[in-house]
């Protein structure tokens, strides 16, 4: 996969909240929108380099180990950022954004490893 196609995976987030005003509620829900983007898109582009046998066995375990992390903590997210925006509840709505960031933290190192050649060279 060429860096070039992943740029925008790894600044889709950061757009999506560029300039926008301090509304929190509308901030995580378009996060979590960018961040479903950025999950799907990093997702195809892991599978992709998997089936052309350009990731190591440990790179597979650590995305199927971040997988089962990412999954249900985005549908935790999900459900409590909605809680929030029924409720207003700044709380939950400021949980919704820590598990968010915790997830696109983790979502990066994958981003970066299909983005940046390998240390022997371009693929």
């Amino acid at each position: 996969m060429r860096p070039l196609r992943l740029l925008p995976m790894l600044a889709i987030v950061a757009c999506v909240t560029a300039g926008r005003p301090a509304d929190p509620l509308v901030i995580t829900g378009n996060t979590l929108h960018g961040a479903k983007l950025s999950f799907m898109a990093t997702e195809a582009g892991m599978r992709s380099a998997n089936e052309q046998h350009l990731l190591t066995r440990d790179q597979v375990l650590a995305w199927n180990a971040f997988l089962e992390k990412f999954k249900p903590g985005f549908r935790f997210a999900v459900d409590l950022w909605e809680a929030a925006e029924q409720s207003h509840d700044a709380s939950k709505e400021a949980q919704a954004a820590a598990i968010v960031t915790a997830l696109l933290t983790g979502l990066t190192q994958f981003t970066l490893m299909l983005a940046l050649p390998p240390a022997g060279g371009a693929p």
